[in-house]
């Protein structure tokens, strides 16, 4: 369900692990820290800051999905993004609609698997926004 918040952050150099499975993440540090959002994987609309673009995501929120007991992260997949370093740049997003709880996965085959699924799915649903 589109949620109409937008929230803001910075984002921050991660272990490029996104990238070295082939699907960069924007890792973000939260303007505000006391904002609790929910967790699982969500289909999202993003923008940078100083491009006028309107970006389809798909967002990870909760704990990083191949590290058991691991601290919460808010990464953004941004779908069909000419890769480049964003690091230190400001990033928006607001949520429009949940894919998925938050899973762990026991190899990154299945971790890949996941995350395409995820675009796939997160293309859809914000397609029909169109």
């Amino acid at each position: 369900m589109f949620t109409g918040t937008w929230h803001s952050g910075v984002v921050e150099k991660g272990d490029q692990r996104g990238t070295g499975l082939g699907f960069p993440t924007a890792n973000i540090t939260l303007d505000d820290s006391s904002v609790e959002l929910e967790e699982g994987v969500f289909a999202t609309r993003a923008m940078i800051a100083g491009d006028p673009t309107l970006y389809a995501g798909a967002l990870h929120v909760g704990p990083r999905p191949t590290f058991p007991g691991a601290s919460s992260s808010v990464e953004l997949h941004i779908i069909h993004f000419q890769p480049r370093n964003l690091y230190g740049e400001k990033i928006s997003f607001t949520v429009i609609e949940k894919v998925r709880d938050v899973q762990k996965f026991a190899s990154s085959e299945e971790l890949i698997s996941a995350i395409q699924n995820d675009v796939t799915k997160a293309t859809k649903i914000l397609s029909t926004l169109n």
